[in-house]
């Protein structure tokens, strides 16, 4: 994931060492496609094959984004960003965003973030699947005033905040 890379490089920073080119992006792409919907699906690999075949059109390159030098990746990314229409301009960072949270789901990477993780080989898809329990209710709570109450607080003022 060659373009990942560009945004997350190896090596760059003592307390995250690890890159994109660091981190296992299949076995994510691969969990997140069988629990995504289809249309998010259909919208991912849409996704990719523009950004993938876009120095053709962008850089009037014969070449796979892949394939491009970094500086040369930088400057396509930087196309996109700049772009006045709205689709190519988000499809980069949808891109982005699903490769982030496959960079960012490694135990490694979670901890020199300064989160502990759960579990180490934790299957976040699975747990997506599963019911939330309600949470238990602790701190102060702020309950809604009945219309009677605020009538009463703005016909009479004084014995209202009373």
């Amino acid at each position: 994931m060659s373009l990942l890379e560009v945004i997350v490089p190896s090596g760059t920073n003592e307390r995250l060492p690890l890159g994109a080119s660091d981190v296992p992006v299949k076995p994510f792409l691969d969990d997140a496609f069988k629990a995504t919907p289809l249309d998010f699906r259909i919208g991912f690999r849409m996704c990719l094959w523009v950004v993938m075949l876009s120095p053709l059109f962008v850089l009037r390159r014969f070449k796979l984004a892949v394939h491009l030098t970094r500086e040369e990746r930088l400057a396509l990314l930087g196309r996109f960003a700049a772009s006045n229409v709205y689709l190519l301009r988000e499809m980069p960072v949808m891109f982005k965003v699903v490769l982030g949270f496959a960079y960012c789901r490694v135990p490694e990477v979670q901890r020199a973030l300064g989160i502990e993780p759960l579990h180490a080989k934790r299957d976040f898809i699975t747990d997506l699947r599963k019911p939330v329990p309600a949470p238990e209710k602790s701190g102060p709570s702020f309950e809604i005033p009945s219309v009677a109450s605020i009538k009463a607080a703005v016909a009479d003022p004084i014995q209202g905040v009373a």
